[in-house]
């Protein structure tokens, strides 16, 4: 497969699926729940006050973009989608590209959640590579299981689904020591999710 097919058609899915479902992603009360008691207390220990430029690897829909806007960042979203809002503030730039593309942006601090389990397997060794260079810390968020939005429609959103160990391990690969990380499990003790930062 090449990198192109592979992006034509997660922008298909992806574009088709918003169609369908403007609400699909993150419901945006869990975001501003992220924001702020998961990435705003990390950014603030490492940098204080001092303003960053975020970069948001599958910005998706732009809600995570959205609601760190407030804080005066400034915010650079990327995806294979076209579904950010076409209104946006003059401090949040969105560009339609893979996430395994190398980006030419440089911030202090990079953000990705629930994005990084759609790439096809092959892509994500250069996704990871892309965003520990775009970055010396961030903040991911990566399901470890298989999507029930998607199953239950006949789609394979979540096409790398590892555990977490393996994600571990490929961060690691391509220079992302995680400082910290979380894994959550469901009720029968199966990974569900896992937080890392760095």
């Amino acid at each position: 497969r090449s990198c192109l097919n592979d992006a034509a058609r997660q922008q298909k899915l992806y574009e088709d699926v918003w169609a369908a479902d403007p609400t699909y992603g993150t419901a945006y009360g869990d975001v501003v729940d992220t924001v702020l008691h998961r990435i705003g207390p990390h950014m603030q220990r490492l940098f204080g006050n001092d303003p960053q430029h975020i970069v948001d690897f599958g910005a998706g829909n732009g809600r995570f973009l959205q609601a760190l806007a407030e804080y005066g960042y400034a915010l650079h979203g990327t995806g294979v989608d076209l579904h950010m809002p076409t209104k946006q503030p003059a401090h949040i730039s969105w560009v339609q590209l893979p996430m395994w593309v190398m980006l030419n942006v440089r911030g202090g601090y990079v953000i990705s959640t629930d994005a990084l389990e759609h790439l096809p397997p092959d892509k994500v060794p250069a996704a990871l590579s892309s965003i520990a260079l775009t970055a010396p810390h961030g903040f991911l968020r990566i399901s470890l299981k298989e999507d029930y939005y998607g199953t239950a429609r006949g789609l394979h959103l979540h096409e790398s689904v590892f555990p977490a160990h393996e994600w571990l391990r490929l961060l690691r690969d391509v220079g992302i020591e995680p400082t910290s990380y979380r894994v959550y499990f469901e009720a029968d003790r199966v990974e569900s999710a896992i937080e890392v930062y760095f």
